[in-house]
């Protein structure tokens, strides 16, 4: 995704444009292979790399957070092809998220770790999803992206607006937005005891078409002043099959 600052009033004019909040926590993605026989193989990643062995467990207890969301993924991940008319068998897809919270209010639930200093989220380690791709070719709409995930109850990232850039800009300042995200996680919170905040702050939002074609030409983080981003695509080591972690069958 490209950053706002560098869009041009071509990439904006004329297009209808929804805004999610960008959570500020670690990029990760959930990559579902089946082969030709149907059999499932997982690979889980983070923003620069897939994740292999013992990395799973090490990396931000993205394992233990993914594990209860793996069955429902894979059964998403067939609907999300039926849907386009495809076979699932001999199909990749990828479902990406980002990994948040450890900490609210100075409190946090044992066992989680905390993914970023100065966020109040939740106690507890979570996912929320922002994305999904078929085959890289196939990138699904906000709209198809948010029904598929509410029909099998996967979180998403908080929805803000839908408009084109105009209105939204009218809307929406990442630098004063209050994050929604711990909305998602009262209860939670409540339980630990732990007192709701009064404020919260915001990274900034992403800003998508309303409808998707095969890339994210026109897909833009608008973060607030103070944050910044690098990094590059993950990329596979030798034959994509072969490094799959066969995690489910």
């Amino acid at each position: 995704w490209g950053q706002l600052h560098n869009a041009t009033e071509q990439d904006l004019s004329n297009k209808k444009f929804v805004i999610f909040e960008k959570i500020h926590g670690t990029n990760t993605g959930c990559h579902i292979y089946f082969d030709e026989d149907g059999e499932v193989y997982i690979l889980l990643s983070k923003r620069t790399s897939y994740l292999y062995g013992e990395e799973n467990k090490q990396f931000y207890n993205i394992a233990r957070t993914y594990s209860k969301y793996i069955p429902t993924l894979i059964e998403c991940a067939k609907s999300a092809c039926y849907e386009e008319g495809l076979d699932f068998r001999g199909k990749t897809v990828r479902f990406y998220g980002e990994l948040y919270g450890g900490s609210y209010n100075k409190g946090k639930q044992e066992g989680t770790m905390k993914i970023q200093n100065g966020m109040d989220y939740a106690p507890g380690n979570h996912v929320a999803f922002f994305d999904c791709s078929i085959e890289n070719t196939i990138v699904l709409s906000p709209e198809k992206l948010s029904h598929l995930l509410e029909r099998y109850q996967l979180p998403m990232v908080p929805f803000i607006a839908v408009g084109d850039f105009d209105e939204l800009n009218g809307i929406f300042n990442p630098n004063t937005f209050n994050s929604q995200v711990h909305k998602l996680h009262q209860k939670e919170i409540e339980e630990h005891g732990i007192s709701i905040l009064p404020s919260h702050k915001c990274e900034g939002g992403m800003l998508r078409p309303y409808e998707m074609g095969t890339n994210t030409e026109y897909c833009f983080k608008w973060k607030a002043d103070e944050y910044l981003e690098r990094g590059k695509k993950p990329q596979a080591k030798n034959n994509f099959k072969e490094d799959f972690n066969f995690l489910v069958r």
